[in-house]
């Protein structure tokens, strides 16, 4: 009717239903994973149910921020072990533009979280390993600047 207000309604965008379609189908029978490396935009708010596993976080069904779920230290810890990263230094010989710099990063954003956890847990051996294991296996000498600011953040740790 003329003058009459429309209730105000919350629709939602094409991305957040096959999201909520995605989960509604698949939670139960396998684990959820985000990118870390995305644009929360894709997230859908779910990022405070979300346990860090180094490139990737697990959706869980529980609220995960500030709790001992928030992370999965044992997978970062599988993920940088020197022998899986054996193949990381072929990104130099290998042409790989949109990859290269987001799995360097993401990389450098495990093994710092990852350093963070050893330094509040008093794990001084883990530390020196993990430093170890970024010089002989992620310092490649592709972004150097990058490369050296992630190895003093390691050591000042």
């Amino acid at each position: 009717m003329v003058g009459e207000k429309a209730k105000q309604r919350t629709y939602l965008s094409p991305q957040r239903a096959i999201l909520l379609q995605i989960i509604e189908e698949n939670f139960a029978d396998r684990p959820i994973y985000f990118s870390n490396f995305a644009s929360p935009a894709f997230y859908g708010g779910l990022e405070e149910s979300f346990q860090n596993c180094g490139l990737v976080s697990k959706l869980l069904p529980v609220k995960t921020i500030d709790s001992n779920y928030s992370v999965d230290e044992s997978k970062i810890e599988k993920l940088i072990r020197p022998e899986n990263l054996n193949h990381y230094k072929t990104m130099k010989e290998k042409d790989m533009p949109r990859v290269s710099g987001i799995v360097m990063s993401g990389y450098s954003s495990a093994f710092l979280y990852l350093a963070d956890i050893y330094k509040d847990s008093d794990q001084k051996d883990k530390l020196k390993s993990l430093i170890k294991t970024y010089k002989d296996k992620m310092k490649i000498d592709i972004n150097t600047e990058c490369e050296t600011k992630t190895i003093k953040e390691l050591e000042n740790n």
